[in-house]
């Protein structure tokens, strides 16, 4: 495999970088992203705009960081396999 990465000068990616990438998602990214979310667009078809999650961040944010967790671990609730076609 080193060989492969000398051959066509691959990047190697070095041992932090794996490791953040392992990480769960930290409330500090939600967060970010909910802050930087559009205020007056619909993330998805249930109608909550931007501004909802930015004004209910607090609340929604360990929320978010539970489920995340679990997708980490590979637990998914059944709904995930449900899709609403509009």
């Amino acid at each position: 495999m080193d060989k492969l990465f000398e051959r066509y000068k691959l990047p190697k990616r070095i041992q932090e970088q794996i490791d953040n990438i392992n990480n769960s998602t930290s409330i500090k990214e939600i967060e970010f992203v909910l802050t930087n979310l559009p205020t007056k667009k619909t993330l998805g078809p249930y109608g909550f705009i931007g501004k909802f999650y930015q004004t209910f961040k607090q609340k929604i944010t360990p929320i978010l960081q539970k489920l995340f967790q679990k997708i980490d671990k590979g637990i998914f609730s059944n709904s995930f396999c449900e899709a609403s076609i509009t």
